[in-house]
């Protein structure tokens, strides 16, 4: 999916979701700073801002977030020192952007209306890159569940991350390189990649193979496949990121478990799914702890967010209970232990 899944359930579910803003604070205790690279993952909660920690690669652009007691502001001036590690690019609104040039460590210093602060950036050489599987974009789906690579269904998007290393420490900036497919255009996979970032978005067009590579990153493989070859299924609690089949919640709350598809060779099958969607069957002995509140017709934006594979189960009362996902061909038997609620 475009977007990542928690996000489009806090709005479209109204899920009220929290978190705090990472950042670093200057030389001076007057300012804090924001790398604002987009990461490959974020946490949970999160939001776009990560504390400058990762050193910068030589030819990598990196925007630098630069707040005053809470509040982003466009620096007056911005200077580095010295400026063959790194120079300025553009001066922001909420900051600015800084190029690396060379290996070393400058000091930057940011000067507003009446104070300035400094903060030391690390730029390094990069001397190795690997792309990693982001099947839904930021969402920190479980490694495990795509661990045999990637299948794409036909018109549908997904997603891979570049990442630059050096030393076997990741690196932070956009660039230095860009994504090569192997057909050199004439691709089964629409790939475009997202500006300012490491992100390259996918898109099915006809199935088959492609391959990619990020610089010298070893090569991966984007398989493009339809929806006959989904072979197995997987079931996950979506807002917890908890693998079933055995779940865990509280009286009152809710469990979002959407059935990951996968292809015969154990690729997970990203994407949207049409016809119908999974079905849930609870035995009488469950139903006082557990029940079914999966939208009987969702909108199609509510359709797009759950994949159309995902049902709610309602955690009522306390006790051990039990369940039956249908989808397809497939039955996916869960257990959900429900604990008393939260006083």
């Amino acid at each position: 999916m475009r977007h990542a899944f928690p996000v489009l359930l806090a709005i479209v579910l109204a899920v009220p979701v929290s978190g705090c803003v990472a950042g670093t604070e200057g030389l001076e205790g007057a300012y804090t700073f924001y790398d604002r690279t987009p990461p490959a993952e974020h946490a949970f909660p999160w939001d776009g801002d990560q504390a400058l920690e990762s050193p910068l690669a030589v030819g990598a652009k990196m925007d630098i977030g630069v707040s005053y007691r809470g509040l982003t502001f466009r620096p007056a001036s911005v200077q580095v020192d010295p400026p063959s590690v790194a120079e300025v690019e553009v001066l922001r609104n909420d900051g600015f952007s800084l190029v690396g040039k060379a290996a070393g460590t400058a000091l930057v210093t940011v000067k507003g209306a009446t104070r300035q602060d400094s903060i030391q950036v690390r730029v390094r050489e990069p001397d190795g890159a690997a792309i990693v599987l982001r099947p839904w974009n930021w969402y920190p789906l479980p490694a495990s569940f795509y661990d045999k690579g990637l299948a794409l269904l036909k018109d549908r998007e997904s997603h891979l991350f570049g990442i630059a290393r050096s030393q076997g420490t990741d690196l932070t900036g956009f660039g230095p390189y860009a994504f090569q497919s192997a057909s050199g255009g004439e691709s089964i996979v629409v790939a475009a990649p997202r500006a300012r970032s490491n992100f390259l978005d996918l898109k099915g067009v006809a199935p088959g193979v492609e391959t990619f590579t990020f610089g010298p990153s070893d090569p991966v493989q984007v398989t493009v496949v339809t929806e006959a070859d989904i072979a197995s299924v997987k079931a996950l609690e979506a807002w917890r990121t908890v693998p079933g089949p055995a779940f865990a919640c509280k009286a009152g709350e809710t469990l979002y478990v959407i059935l990951v598809p996968y292809d015969a060779a154990g690729r997970m099958v990203v994407g949207t799914t049409d016809g119908e969607a999974p079905t849930v069957e609870i035995p009488e002995a469950s139903a006082p702890m557990l029940s079914d509140t999966t939208p009987s017709k969702p909108s199609a934006d509510l359709t797009e967010v759950l994949q159309n594979r995902t049902v709610f189960l309602k955690c009522e009362t306390a006790g051990d209970a039990q369940a039956t996902i249908r989808w397809r061909t497939f039955e996916v038997p869960v257990t959900v232990a429900v604990g008393a609620q939260a006083s």
